[in-house]
């Protein structure tokens, strides 16, 4: 299996270093832009875009777009890669769509107990993070489909922590959980 996370850290670190050269090239303030022609881009500036683009590369066509063929073609035979993918909170350029993909696709699966407990695991450690990531709503929506009492309790108990992110986010999971599943909506203890 890929290590998704080794190479969605490479590819942030390298658009993170890309994005500090250029704000500080653009604000005036890098040495090695000094005597060059107006609007001309310094060297340091193209080779971060550069090893940039090149680690971001290898993370989509070597990993992310052949676990999506995979998953297309036999969703099952690539269900614990994918989920190994989702689980990983490194918010790595692009990822955050790719993901988005994968909580789409994965709505229409039946899973088994113990992929049903890492999902859920997925789905609390997403409300706990400290932002909102385009692939919260998706994974709003799974978060329906794999709810069950005890997972109800666990968000319900995020509810009363003192992170806000973890607050918002599980009210919301909540109510739509309570908005599609009549079977939850009973008071739980």
């Amino acid at each position: 299996m890929p290590n998704y996370q080794e190479s969605m850290r490479e590819s942030c670190d390298a658009h993170q270093n890309f994005k500090s050269v250029w704000r500080v090239w653009r604000s005036g303030k890098l040495k090695d832009a000094k005597g060059l022609k107006p609007h001309t881009e310094p060297k340091s500036v193209s080779d971060g875009r550069n090893l940039f683009l090149a680690k971001n590369d290898l993370l989509f066509i070597s990993k992310i777009q052949p676990l999506e063929m995979k998953f297309k073609e036999n969703p099952n035979h690539s269900l614990d890669e994918v989920i190994e993918f989702l689980l990983v909170d490194i918010p790595a350029f692009r990822c955050g769509y790719a993901k988005e993909v994968f909580l789409k696709l994965l709505k229409n699966i039946e899973f088994t107990n113990e992929e049903i407990k890492r999902l859920q695991i997925l789905v609390i450690n997403i409300c706990e993070t400290k932002s909102f990531r385009r692939e919260f709503r998706r994974c709003c929506h799974l978060a329906v489909k794999i709810a069950d009492a005890d997972f109800v309790n666990e968000l319900k108990n995020l509810t009363q922590t003192e992170n806000i992110y973890a607050k918002v986010k599980s009210k919301w999971i909540l109510a739509m959980i309570f908005q599609n599943r009549v079977d939850l909506r009973k008071p739980l203890s």
